[in-house]
């Protein structure tokens, strides 16, 4: 099969996975209603296996990690990362992450100069990708998902 004959038979699954999300997220009405939305869209469609929901301004200067979604088999080590504050200051990823109008990825944590190193090597984390949550002009946080 040619480049251009898969490229051409994705696209309507991507389209329909596309608009199943839009869907989800406009009865989304909590933020595990948020994850719930995206979560089968990072793992089936875009091939993430975690995907997380962190907030601003839970605890002033950090962002904390209120909801996580994975195939975590260690029940301990998933209540953890729901539990995790990132401290702003210092972390140029999360400073990033804040002030951006656009989506911030991260193709490789570990070698990344943004990344805070000790966290990376604490969740074991590659590929970050976070879409800042923005609603009438408020930053309210960011849905992220990455290996």
């Amino acid at each position: 099969m040619s480049d251009l004959t898969a490229t051409t038979t994705e696209a309507p699954s991507h389209t329909k996975a596309l608009l199943q999300l839009c869907k989800r997220l406009e009865r989304a009405w909590s933020l595990p209603d948020i994850l719930d939305a995206v979560s089968p869209v990072a793992e089936q469609v875009l091939g993430y296996p975690h995907c997380w929901l962190g907030v601003y301004g839970l605890k002033p200067g950090f962002v904390s990690i209120v909801l996580h979604s994975s195939q975590i088999s260690d029940p301990a080590f998933a209540r953890a990362i729901d539990t995790t504050e990132i401290p702003i200051a210092g972390d140029s990823m999360v400073q990033e992450i804040i002030a951006a109008d656009h989506v911030v990825v991260v193709v490789d944590a570990r070698t990344d100069p943004r990344t805070n190193k000790e966290i990376v090597a604490a969740l074991d984390n590659r590929t970050i990708i976070n879409v800042p949550l923005i609603m009438a002009e408020q930053r309210l946080g960011a849905v992220g998902m990455g290996t």
